[in-house]
C-alpha cells in the first residue's frame, strides 16, 4: 500500500486563487486521490468548496470530482472534463483501495477519517452503514 503524501501549497497558489475567483472551484481541505487499478491510475479531486463560480455548490460542501485531465502543482490548477479547480493550502496525494475511494466519494470524507471508521470495524456499503 502506497503511503500518503503531503503537498505543500506554494506562494504562487494565493494569486493563482485571487485571478481565477470568476473562472475556477476554489477548494480547501483537498486530497488528490489516486486510485490504481490493474495498469489503469485514474487521479480524482475531494475538497471542500470555498467558492464555485458555476455556482453549483455553496461553500463548505464536499466535492469529488470526475477525473483528472490536468494538474498543475505549480499554479495549483486541477482541470476535469467540465471544471477548473483552484487549490487553496496544503493538501496529500493518497492512494485508496476502489473500495475507499467509493467511501470517499458518497461521504466526502478523507481518506485518513474512512480509514479510521474502518479500523472501528464500520463498512460503507452502496453508501450506507452496513453493520
Amino acid at each position: 500500500m502506497k503511503q500518503s503524501k503531503t503537498i505543500t501549497a506554494l506562494t504562487a497558489w494565493e494569486s493563482t486563487a485571487e485571478s481565477h475567483h470568476d473562472t475556477a472551484c476554489i477548494v480547501e481541505g483537498w486530497e488528490l486521490v489516486t486510485i490504481e487499478l490493474d495498469d489503469h491510475v485514474s487521479k480524482h479531486l475531494l475538497g471542500t468548496i470555498v467558492s464555485d463560480y458555476k455556482h453549483r455548490w455553496k461553500a463548505g460542501d464536499y466535492v469529488f470530482t470526475s477525473p483528472i485531465q490536468e494538474l498543475c502543482l505549480d499554479t495549483g490548477l486541477v482541470k476535469t472534463l467540465n471544471t477548473v479547480y483552484c487549490l487553496s493550502g496544503d493538501g496529500e496525494e493518497v492512494f485508496p483501495t476502489l473500495e475507499e475511494a467509493y467511501s470517499m466519494r458518497i461521504t466526502g470524507q478523507p481518506l485518513r477519517m474512512i480509514r479510521d471508521i474502518e479500523s472501528l470495524g464500520i463498512k460503507f456499503v452502496g453508501g450506507i452503514n452496513d453493520d
